[in-house]
């Protein structure tokens, strides 16, 4: 089932979906980057692993209280999943709509040392060439 909104709703209700599938997009890729599991995020909050779900995949919204409680377990200010947030929606939509899998790539790439980050962003600029020439 798809949980993208429909033409028919209103810019206000799109707006407010973007927003609570980015916010979620930051709580997975912190989640991910603490290696902590959903189950266990989950007993933090006193919510069930698949709240936790909904949560990531933007489905339900996280109150302010839950996301205050969100900052002081991975200890990041409020203001980095509102700036995060803000950032992903001036983006193309084909980039902020980004799957899971993109997402897990970036939270392994963050965790590189810089000379592999460089080699790695090497190999993708060559593979984009080769892709763009075999177009």
């Amino acid at each position: 089932m798809n949980n993208i909104p429909s033409a028919d709703v209103s810019p206000r209700v799109q707006a407010k979906y973007s927003l609570d599938v980015e916010i979620g997009r930051q709580l997975q890729m912190l989640r991910l980057k603490h290696k902590l599991s959903q189950q266990k995020l989950g007993e933090k909050l006193k919510v069930s692993f698949q709240q936790i779900q909904k949560y990531e995949k933007g489905t339900n919204s996280i109150s302010i209280r839950k996301l205050l409680k969100i900052c002081d377990i991975f200890d990041v200010s409020f203001s980095y999943f509102v700036a995060e947030a803000d950032k992903a929606s001036r983006q193309p939509a084909s980039i902020a709509t980004s799957s899971t899998s993109v997402t897990r790539a970036m939270v392994v790439f963050s965790q590189l040392s810089p000379k592999v980050q460089k080699s790695v962003l090497g190999l993708l600029g060559v593979l984009q060439n080769h892709d763009d020439e075999s177009r």
